[in-house]
């Protein structure tokens, strides 16, 4: 989290030495970008099935797809991505739903499962992977790709946030992929 008290310090001292506000915004902005690339970096390695996840990044939709060779759906790719880890969830996402652990939005983090209510209950699944993004193979005709949670359309559909522990073992094992 940004140090307030450093930069309560750098206000006051540019403030008493007729800096303009424009300035200061600019100082401000910089010291926010710089501490948002800090988080972004922790809570990327922050869980092993991010780094598994941007890895497969542009690889096709396809419906009930379950591989980096012939696609992913949604459900698919989230499978696949805790398989490489030692991990096996059920299929669909109202199953695994039902069966991780529940996670507060406000408590969300990188590697826990979002999931969505699009074309039904239940319906659409992906990985957070931090600063409210989350990497999902979308629709047809789409990539996997990254998303907000936040998105006009993503933040009226999201349903709730699961979690799935790791052992030692798989955090360790990503390392070697």
């Amino acid at each position: 989290m940004l140090n307030f008290r450093f930069l309560i310090s750098i206000v006051l001292l540019l403030g008493s030495s007729a800096v303009h506000a424009s300035e200061l915004d600019v100082l401000i902005d910089r010291l926010v970008a710089q501490q948002a690339a800090r988080e972004s970096k922790s809570t990327e390695s922050a869980h092993p099935s991010v780094s598994i996840a941007k890895k497969l990044l542009g690889i096709p939709y396809r419906w009930g797809g379950t591989s980096a060779q012939s696609g992913f759906d949604c459900s698919g790719l989230v499978t696949y991505v805790f398989k490489q880890l030692d991990k096996t969830l059920p299929r669909m996402p109202r199953d695994m739903f039902k069966q991780l652990e529940q996670v507060a939005i406000d408590r969300v983090k990188p590697g826990d499962i979002v999931f969505f209510n699009t074309f039904a209950q239940l319906s659409h699944v992906g990985i957070y992977i931090g600063n409210r993004q989350f990497i999902h193979a979308p629709t047809k005709g789409k990539n996997v790709s990254i998303d907000s949670i936040d998105s006009a359309y993503y933040s009226k559909r999201l349903v709730g946030v699961r979690r799935i522990a790791l052992d030692k073992a798989s955090v360790e094992q990503d390392s070697q992929l």
